[in-house]
């Protein structure tokens, strides 16, 4: 008779990066049991506690439970895994993925009740173990004989990666992942960094799918309704010339109204030409490895690339407007207070999207680790080094004569803050971007001068716009407008019979173009002298940008000076060309006015 297996996606609760994602690996797995007729089920225990878990395993009674493992938070899945023995004590446990390639015979002795490991690219071990029911002779796998753990040997990594079926997640409940394909496009890494333990799971050699196998695999999920596609190998982009054929093969195809994303990109990838070839298609994020801005420390890291060259390529990315994620590692061989220092500023200096510092992790069997032993530089065991795989902890695990302890905890602290400085930066970036996008007969000069003025107002303070049309000036009041408690309120019928476009109701683009300021920014809809009669707040910023006529200026000053608070700015938009407005100006501001006065290009302010 035919065994059966259950898969299990366990869940890592200390990962910085949240929500639960479609499992590749165990997608590819799914697809060969497929292919030998092996029935499986699939259980992600990011959605199901363990009382489910044991109820399907009751229900489907397999002959196997197989899991897969990262090295993140490795003891909290050994206690899973020993749960399920306990409770399951005649089901064969076996466990993959990159930790059991990371440990291989010390995985089964950590956690005696896993009975049989399989090592690096597991599609076919796994068949064959099933199939045989018996891990004898196979390539790649681990087993117990009593208490002996044996290794039968490393399998062949595959070279031809077109033999495997893309996953097409039959039994993984698509319904609840977020709609987005994350795509493996190769296996493998080349690179030699010290600290990296990629290549003791998946190999040094580089091995890419084709750009036909790429596109065909999105062309399947386009079809059942997908948009979005994110590349989670760390070389999509190693060898340029697939990744030109990838993008005529999208055009061939058709795949319009896509968008895609990279997790990793070597800086030395970034090339101009073939990321704007690749934005043409969707692209629009990419993370990348900077570890430091010291070119000393790179060295000592073996990087390969000196900090000139990653800056130049970030802002490669950032000039194609392609959302930028950085990574650091604090701590690195060489590293000091003033070189991490540098790279928190560094973090700063562009509108990146985000930054990740972590710890340096002296992760076993790296050359990393292999250089803080010998120099007994660790501070922890080799078991607790996987408790915080990627840094992702707080207490360092290692130090250097450079930086002790206390050292790393402190610019540890600070790299979280500086994280949230980076994304805070970048929200109020992306919101210029969109307000600067609005249709506006104002100057970019003139919408910095309003978002400084704005940024003079006080916390809690209040500023009015008289005029506000599509909302460009609002956006940047409110991008000035950073103080708590501060509010734009924004007065206008938005009946625009004046305007060269032809008689219109302009309130429904306007609502839409100041949704990113939602929380500052309050329309008030109907005739100025009506608004102004039931005000009832004092007005730190007055800008008026409405009727250019000396009638209609003097109207809006008559109404709302009554509201303005002590020392407050007054702006008038137009008073380069409008008579009108420099009438007016003239006879009701200049004499009351407590500083003098300012013309910048078309815009007029002072103190009153």
């Amino acid at each position: 008779m035919t065994k059966e297996i259950l898969l299990i996606q366990p869940s890592y609760p200390t990962s910085p990066f949240p929500g639960a994602h479609l499992p590749v690996g165990l997608g590819y797995l799914a697809e060969q049991l497929i292919k030998a007729g092996i029935n499986y089920e699939v259980i992600d225990m990011n959605f199901y506690n363990f009382s489910f878990l044991e109820d399907k395993i009751i229900s489907f009674a397999p002959d196997y439970i197989g899991i897969s493992l990262m090295s993140l938070d490795i003891e909290h899945n050994y206690k899973l895994i020993s749960k399920i023995k306990k409770c399951f004590p005649l089901i064969k446990t076996i466990a993959g993925g990159p930790h059991i390639s990371f440990v291989k015979e010390e995985a089964l002795s950590d956690c005696p009740e896993i009975d049989i490991g399989i090592t690096y690219e597991g599609e076919e071990s796994l068949i064959e173990l099933i199939q045989l029911d018996s891990p004898l002779g196979i390539k790649g796998v681990l087993w117990r004989s009593g208490e002996e753990i044996i290794y039968n040997s490393n399998r062949e990594f595959i070279q031809n990666l077109e033999i495997y079926q893309f996953p097409t997640y039959k039994k993984f409940g698509l319904n609840k992942y977020e709609k987005r394909i994350d795509i493996i496009s190769s296996r493998g890494c080349p690179f030699g960094c010290t600290f990296c333990g990629a290549h003791l799971s998946m190999g040094k050699k580089w091995r890419g799918r084709s750009a036909d196998a790429i596109v065909e695999e999105m062309e399947f999920w386009y079809e059942q309704g997908y948009r979005d596609f994110k590349f989670v190998d760390s070389n999509f982009f190693f060898n340029k010339e697939r990744v030109i054929e990838f993008c005529d093969k999208l055009k061939m195809r058709g795949l319009e109204g896509i968008t895609m994303s990279s997790d990793g990109m070597r800086a030395e990838d970034a090339d101009f030409e073939m990321l704007k070839k690749m934005k043409e298609f969707g692209f629009n994020s990419v993370a990348i490895g900077v570890e430091s801005v010291n070119d000393e420390v790179l060295k000592n890291i073996k990087k390969g690339e000196i900090f000139s060259e990653i800056e130049k390529r970030i802002k490669i990315c950032i000039d194609l407007d392609l959302n930028v994620v950085l990574f650091f590692i604090i701590g690195l061989p060489g590293e000091t207070k003033e070189s991490i220092e540098d790279s928190f500023k560094f973090a700063l200096k562009y509108p990146v999207a985000d930054a990740y510092f972590f710890n340096v992790n002296p992760l076993p069997k790296t050359e990393l680790y292999e250089w803080a032993e010998k120099n007994g530089y660790l501070l922890t065991s080799k078991e607790n080094m996987f408790n915080n795989i990627g840094g992702m902890g707080e207490k360092p695990l290692m130090i250097t004569p450079e930086l002790s302890y206390d050292d790393r905890r402190k610019l540890y602290k600070k790299g979280l803050l500086i994280s949230k400085k980076v994304k805070r930066k970048f929200n109020e970036y992306q919101q210029e971007k969109r307000a600067r996008q609005i249709h506006t007969h104002l100057t970019d000069k003139e919408k910095m001068l309003l978002k400084r003025l704005a940024g003079k107002v006080p916390k809690d303070g209040v500023i009015l716009e008289v005029g506000s049309y599509l909302g460009a000036s609002a956006c940047f009041l409110a991008l000035g407008a950073k103080k708590r408690g501060q509010r734009i309120y924004c007065v206008d019928t938005w009946q625009n019979d004046a305007m060269s476009e032809g008689k219109r109701d302009t309130f429904a683009k306007f609502l839409k173009n100041i949704e990113s300021f939602n929380d500052k920014i309050v329309p008030l809809r109907g005739v100025s002298e009506d608004i102004a009669k039931t005000f009832d707040k004092k007005i730190h910023l007055l800008f008026i940008d409405a009727d250019h006529s000396y009638e209609g200026c003097s109207f809006d000053i008559k109404n709302w000076f009554p509201h303005l608070n002590k020392n407050s700015i007054v702006i008038f938009h137009d008073y380069g060309w409008a008579n009108g407005v420099r009438q007016a100006v003239a006879e009701y501001v200049e004499p009351i006015k407590k500083r003098p006065a300012q013309v910048f290009e078309n815009m007029y302010w002072t103190k009153v």
